[in-house]
């Protein structure tokens, strides 16, 4: 597996009706953003993730950036959302008590950043 296949982050799958699964809008929101080896902030970030084009393709919106991914295992109330851009891989993991991380592994340093929050779906 190369570096450019590690990948991360989230979706949803409710229910599958047909051929292809119906996806809802998942809303994340963390409120603890951890930089490396510092001490761990608040954070204020908001992610909202929604069903892509493809089977399996979910879209990740940030008030930074719009990043597509693949969802890892899913149900309808978790799943892990992974992906990567040109800079960064993304990984995203949300519990079925609506726990959710976010971490952001990047090309430059490298570094890594890690968010704490909670997931849960949008009606």
């Amino acid at each position: 597996m190369t570096r450019n296949s590690l990948i991360y982050l989230v979706a949803l799958c409710i229910c599958a009706t047909s051929a292809r699964a119906e996806w809802v809008t998942v809303q994340c929101i963390f409120e603890t953003e951890c930089y490396e080896a510092e001490a761990c902030d608040g954070a204020g970030l908001t992610l909202q993730l929604s069903a892509g084009d493809a089977p399996g393709e979910v879209v990740m919106r940030s008030p930074g950036e719009t990043v597509v991914g693949q969802t890892g295992g899913s149900d309808a109330t978790s799943l892990i959302w992974s992906a990567e851009t040109e800079s960064a891989a993304h990984l995203l993991s949300w519990g079925a008590d609506g726990t959710a991380r976010y971490s952001v592994h990047l090309l430059y340093g490298p570094e890594t950043v890690s968010y704490l929050g909670r997931c849960e779906t949008q009606s």
